[in-house]
C-alpha cells in the first residue's frame, strides 16, 4: 500500500482494520500477506497500481501550500505536477509565504523517514529578515527561544554575505518554527528559503519545477 501513494507501512495495520483492501479478489486483513508486483490491488472498490518507487523534487514558488485539499483562495502545490502525481506524500511542508524544496514521493516509508522528528532529518534555510541580528540575538537564537511555551531552537545560524540574510540548519522542523524563532526577537522574516531536506538538495531546479530522480532506497 506503500508503492500504491495510499499510506505508510506504519499506517497500514490502522487502513487495514478501518477499509476493505483486496489483492486480486482476496480480501486483506493481516499485514504479512505476500504481494506480487502484477497483482492488483483493490482499496474499498477503487483500483490502485503498484508502481515503481519515484521520488520527486519540487521548487515550491511563493503563494501555493503543501495540501492535498485546497480550502478557500488556496493553491496546492500539486497544480505544479502532473495529475499521476496528486496522491503522493510529501516532505518537508513550507507554508504559504515560504519557498524552496519539498520531497515528494509515493512511497510513505521514504516520507515518514523524512519527516518525523524521531528521524532528526537535518533541513538547511536562507533567511531574510527585516533588519540585522546584534550578536546577543544570534546568540539567543543559539541557546533556543520559548514562544507560546514551546522552546524553538536551531542547529546552526550564520551570517550570509547579503544584509540581514543567514542560513540556518535545523532538524526539528516545528509549525512556523523559524519564523516564530525570529518573531520572539521583534523581527519579520521577509523571504524564507529552503536549500535541502536530508541528502536531498533544490540545485539548479529553476522555481515553480520539478524533476524526478532514481530511487536508491
Amino acid at each position: 500500500m506503500a508503492h500504491a501513494g495510499v499510506c505508510s507501512r506504519r499506517e497500514a495495520a490502522g487502513f487495514l482494520e478501518n477499509n476493505r483492501v483486496e489483492i486480486s479478489g482476496e480480501l486483506i486483513r493481516e499485514l504479512n500477506f505476500q504481494v506480487d508486483h502484477d497483482a492488483t490491488l483493490i482499496i474499498n472498490k477503487k483500483p490502485f497500481t503498484l508502481n515503481k518507487i519515484e521520488i520527486v523534487l519540487l521548487h515550491k514558488p511563493k503563494d501555493f501550500v503543501c495540501t492535498h485539499k485546497e480550502q478557500k483562495n488556496q493553491k496546492s502545490i500539486f497544480r505544479l505536477l502532473p495529475a499521476g502525481m496528486h496522491r503522493y506524500f510529501f516532505a518537508g511542508r513550507l507554508d504559504e509565504e515560504s519557498r524552496g524544496l519539498v520531497v515528494l514521493s509515493n512511497n510513505g516509508d521514504l516520507i515518514y523517514n523524512l519527516s518525523h522528528p524521531s528521524k532528526k532529518t537535518g533541513k538547511v534555510y536562507h533567511v531574510h529578515a527585516s533588519r540585522p541580528l546584534s550578536n546577543d540575538e544570534m546568540e539567543k537564537i543559539r541557546r533556543g527561544v520559548w514562544s507560546k511555551r514551546e522552546k524553538l531552537s536551531v542547529d546552526s545560524i550564520e551570517p550570509l554575505a547579503e544584509k540581514a540574510r543567514y542560513e540556518i540548519h535545523l532538524h526539528e522542523g516545528k509549525n512556523r518554527e523559524i519564523r516564530r524563532i525570529f518573531e520572539s526577537l521583534g523581527l519579520d522574516v521577509t523571504d524564507l528559503f529552503r536549500l535541502s531536506i536530508g541528502r536531498f538538495t533544490l540545485e539548479n531546479i529553476p522555481e515553480g519545477n520539478y524533476v524526478t530522480i532514481p530511487a536508491d532506497i
